[in-house]
């Protein structure tokens, strides 16, 4: 039997085998998309499954996604354009490549406790000038 189950932005198919005791229980992992299981359990008098315990949830955030970056100089306004990284991967970027600038913009990808990886300015080592 195909039971589908929508969970945020994913749409989950379980095929469920036969069941004919009321009471009788599957578990089945949330796919490649969520985290966790979610176990089934068999109703006689509808005859059919149905949800006991949802144990899906997203996957979280192993690094930082691709960004556009935006800092605000003094002298101008500047986007930078990052790919995924790891956390704690250092990565510059060649503010020349954003115009008429010289120097190094230098970001970190952190992971804080609850919340999803981000670049962050590395302030100290960020020097954009004017060429």
């Amino acid at each position: 039997m195909k039971y589908r189950v929508s969970i945020n932005d994913a749409s989950l198919q379980f095929n469920l085998p036969d069941a004919s005791k009321d009471g009788q229980s599957t578990e089945e992992d949330c796919g490649d998309e969520l985290d966790g299981k979610i176990k089934f359990v068999c109703n006689e008098d509808k005859g059919r499954w149905k949800i006991d315990t949802m144990g899906c949830k997203a996957k979280e955030a192993t690094g930082c996604r691709a960004t556009n970056y935006r800092i605000k100089f003094p002298f101008a306004k500047l986007k930078f354009s990052l790919d995924d990284a790891d956390v704690g991967d250092k990565v510059s970027v060649d503010c020349s490549e954003l115009g008429k600038f010289k120097g190094q913009a230098k970001f970190v990808c952190t992971a804080q406790k609850g919340q999803d990886p981000r670049f962050k300015l590395d302030f100290k080592r960020t020097n954009c000038a004017r060429a």
